[in-house]
């Protein structure tokens, strides 16, 4: 099942040039962080976005590239919102210089 959310963030990706495989990783962390909260994540706050990437460095043992892979996923799905501006400090840096070297 395809949601709004899944496509707006697909489309915006492809107009943004980001290939298949990226898409494909992105939206899957997305669709995890939806799943750990049974919620869709346009109805989460950033404490809540925090928690889960403190579980996924402390319970889930993930290396710094995996969760930072969560990290820009998810700045792809609130870009245009206003939660942007709080995501948590250094994830647009990090994520736009993933993007510049891909």
């Amino acid at each position: 099942m395809t949601t709004k959310l899944r496509r707006e963030m697909d489309n915006a990706m492809v107009l943004r040039g980001f290939s298949p495989r990226t898409r494909e990783c992105y939206l899957a962390c997305v669709a995890a962080l939806a799943q750990h909260y049974g919620q869709s994540p346009d109805g989460l706050d950033v404490a809540q976005i925090q928690a889960y990437l403190l579980h996924l460095i402390g319970e889930r043992k993930l290396a710094y590239a995996s969760v930072n892979q969560a990290v820009c996923s998810g700045t792809r799905s609130w870009r245009s919102r206003s939660r942007w501006r709080s995501f948590p400090s250094g994830c647009r840096k990090s994520c736009r210089a993933s993007r510049s070297s891909t």
